[in-house]
């Protein structure tokens, strides 16, 4: 069944033309990683940051696509997932934040999503934006590189050969690794933050750290995580969304 296209109205579009695009100029520069779509998911702004991080030159490139149409994004299972979300912000006409895990030509790479609504002076929806934060580029072969290159200037510290990860327990490191905190975690690893709190007291007790800093220095100096848990090779989006402020409740889309 073809998607329903939304034809704007004069004044709509007049609102776009005059008031969201250049309104989103000034950004275009800036080190924000951002991207502005209107109702159809066509790209009406981006930013030079986005365009670079998808292999693009700048932003000029990428302008009045669809995100499908993003070289290393045209991977239909992520494409879908990332305008499920989309379409969410526009009927709920409510902001989601939300993570999205994907395996790209240059890497794997996670990032944390703010996608919100922009409306009108009338109060109605006339595009949505997203606004973006890199975790870790995780790249197996770099990073085994760059560990060899600063071991090779200092003492290697090696790890205890007796001490072995169960897979639940490697999906939080590697979590921890990629960037995530502990109330992000909560929802991937489907665990109360009691528990995971519970479970880390366990982990630095294993790697006789102290606390969560020193967990994540032991990691990166000790090349812990080498490989990808293997839930994460196909494209995950998990939102987390925001009910009365302070409770969340999540879902993969």
């Amino acid at each position: 069944m073809p998607k329903k296209i939304i034809q704007y109205t004069k004044e709509q579009q007049r609102f776009i033309d005059e008031v969201i695009c250049p309104a989103l100029i000034g950004s275009t520069d800036k080190d924000i990683v951002s991207v502005t779509y209107d109702l159809n998911g066509k790209i009406l702004h981006v930013t030079n940051a986005f365009a670079r991080m998808f292999g693009y030159y700048d932003g000029e490139q990428v302008s009045g696509s669809g995100i499908s149409k993003v070289k290393v994004l045209a991977d239909s299972n992520l494409t879908n997932k990332l305008n499920n979300v989309r379409l969410k912000v526009i009927k709920t006409e409510q902001p989601a934040y939300y993570i999205v895990f994907a395996h790209y030509s240059y890497g794997f790479d996670a990032h944390a999503v703010y996608h919100y609504p922009l409306f009108m002076e009338d109060g109605s929806i006339i595009a949505s934006r997203s606004i973006s934060k890199r975790f870790t580029l995780f790249n197996p072969v770099s990073m085994f590189n760059n560990f060899f290159i600063k071991q090779s200037r200092k003492r290697k510290k090696k790890l205890n050969p007796d001490i072995e990860l169960n897979p639940f327990e490697y999906r939080i490191l590697f979590l921890l690794y990629v960037g995530l905190t502990q109330y992000e975690m909560a929802y991937f690893v489907e665990v109360s933050r009691g528990r995971l709190a519970q479970i880390f007291t366990e982990l630095y007790t294993k790697f006789n750290v102290s606390n969560q800093q020193e967990l994540s220095k032991f990691i990166t100096e000790t090349n812990l995580i080498t490989t990808i848990p293997e839930e994460f090779m196909k494209p995950k989006v998990v939102v987390l969304n925001s009910v009365n402020n302070d409770v969340f409740k999540w879902g993969a889309v």
